[in-house]
């Protein structure tokens, strides 16, 4: 290990070496694909056929040509190529002879600039290992619009209600659709039940004939001479009284809500 003072800044480098070979076959392939060291390691890598190293986009697609971009020169029947990375980040690189040679180095780092430390993965204290950064699947909460540096949004949780998982949910499940932009609630299907008693009601009628009494005829007929009866019968009569409506309460209100940026660890 090596220690480098930069003014104010402290580095330290592993100054490790860290080899790539490529493996024969019917699809050939680096070997390690993807390593990760520390500022100040080397890699070297070493091809037994027509093969070179070029840097890459992250698609492996086009050449890297921007100045500092790192380049084994043209392809070569075997050979090896060796690199010192001292600037933190992450490099693709392919063989222009091959499609499958394609790689990734990633260079972390480990210093103090300006009374802050600079980690990049695991540290050992009091001999327990633990992970320095942002942990796999670790959400941010931030009241922005835009995730700091190293973040991205998480978009599976956009327009979706943050909810603690009940006994046997599983973590990043969702149910129903999100909420679009102002929405401020939903009610869910349901019915409304009423029991209406009915109490009972009569109804009112009135009765009217006529009665002839002489001459030997017994039966009914209208004259001067007969007798004529009225009769009235009236019943009582009631109402239920009872009104079905929907009441609409005064102090109603929606679900309250705040709008957050939710991020998550870019690559992570």
């Amino acid at each position: 290990a090596q220690t480098r003072v930069h003014g104010e800044s402290l580095s330290f480098e592993s100054r490790a070496a860290v080899r790539i070979i490529e493996l024969d076959g019917t699809t050939p392939k680096w070997a390690p694909a993807s390593v990760t060291v520390y500022a100040g390691d080397t890699v070297t890598w070493a091809w037994s056929s027509q093969q070179n190293v070029a840097q890459a986009n992250s698609a492996f697609v086009a050449i890297n040509t921007s100045p500092g971009a790192f380049y084994s020169g043209a392809p070569a029947l075997g050979g090896a190529y060796s690199l010192r990375f001292d600037t933190p980040g992450t490099y693709y690189y392919k063989s222009q002879n091959t499609a499958s040679l394609t790689g990734t180095i990633i260079v972390k780092q480990f210093s103090w600039d300006r009374g802050k430390l600079v980690l990049d993965g695991n540290f050992t204290l009091n001999g327990q290992t633990t992970s320095w950064g942002p942990a796999a699947k670790e959400v941010k909460m931030f009241l922005g619009d835009n995730c700091p540096p190293g973040w991205e949004e998480v978009p599976q949780a956009a327009g979706y209600m943050l909810v603690s998982r009940p006994t046997g949910g599983v973590s990043g499940n969702k149910l129903n659709t999100p909420f679009a932009n102002n929405e401020s609630t939903r009610v869910p299907p349901h019915v409304h039940a009423a029991v209406v008693a009915d109490p009972g009601h009569a109804h009112s009628y009135r009765a009217t004939g006529y009665a002839y009494l002489g001459g030997g005829n017994t039966g009914f007929s209208i004259g001067n001479s007969g007798y004529m009866f009225a009769n009235s019968i009236d019943t009582p009569s009631s109402t239920t009284g009872v009104t079905v409506g929907i009441n609409s309460p005064t102090n109603a209100s929606h679900n309250p809500q705040l709008y957050v940026l939710l991020c998550q660890a870019a690559g992570v």
